[in-house]
Formats: structure tokens, sequence, C-alpha cells
């Protein structure tokens, strides 16, 4: 990838390394250099990755039209009110961290703007 270009054959290799490496390899391409960070940071690779995962996780075949139309959906990034990390809400929906892997499917938001229950609790607002 000489001179940190980045044309379409060079994007699906970024792609698929997304891919295999999950979310943590978008914060190290993006270090490499500007062309790289303006890749895997915009909305469109981050939406073609997402989706293919999604379609790598789930046989949307199996479901109607109506449960595809609520849970094969884009995540949304927010701020955590408590650490003010950035993380991916996807709820509800289908969480996972790379290719072929499903963690969990969640359909209720247990700790509204928080990124985790942990974070809810430190903050005095959880149980």
């Amino acid at each position: 990838m000489e001179g940190c270009s980045t044309p379409v054959e060079h994007q699906d290799i970024l792609l698929e390394v997304v891919l295999q490496e999950g979310d943590k390899a978008l914060q190290t391409l993006a270090l490499v250099c500007s062309k790289f960070y303006n890749l895997v940071t915009s909305e469109r690779f981050r939406r073609k990755a997402h989706f293919l995962w999604l379609d790598s996780v789930v046989t949307w075949r199996r479901f109607s039209s109506t449960y595809q139309q609520d849970f094969r959906r884009m995540y949304v990034l927010e701020t955590c009110r408590q650490c003010k990390e950035v993380y991916k809400n996807c709820i509800p929906g289908y969480v996972g961290r790379r290719r072929g892997e499903l963690q969990a499917f969640y359909s209720e938001d247990s700790h509204p703007g928080f990124c985790s229950d942990l974070c809810q609790l430190c903050a005095g607002l959880g149980e």
C-alpha cells in the first residue's frame, strides 16, 4: 500500500482486516495515516463492515421482513455519560466483535446512556 493510497482494492483489504480482527482494527488502521483514518472512520465504511459482519452471524431468510426491519440495522455511536468513552449502541440488535462471532442479542437497553451496567452503577443510577 505504497504512499498510503486507498484505491478500491485496498479498501477491500482494509474491510477484510476489520472483519477478521474486529473493532480494534479500526483504531489501529486509523493511526497508520490520514487517508486510512478518513476511510475507516467514514459512515460508509463502518456501515459496510457492520452489515457484512451482521450477515455473517444471522441467517436473515429464516426471519420475517418485520423482524429484519427491526433488527438488521446499523448501530449508533454514543458517548457514555460516566466514562465518556464512545461505544456502539446496538439496541435492539446483535452484538459481536469479528466476522462470524456473535456475542449477544439485545432487545432492551438496561443501561440507557451508559456503555455498561458498571458505568451506570458508578454514576449512582443503577440498582
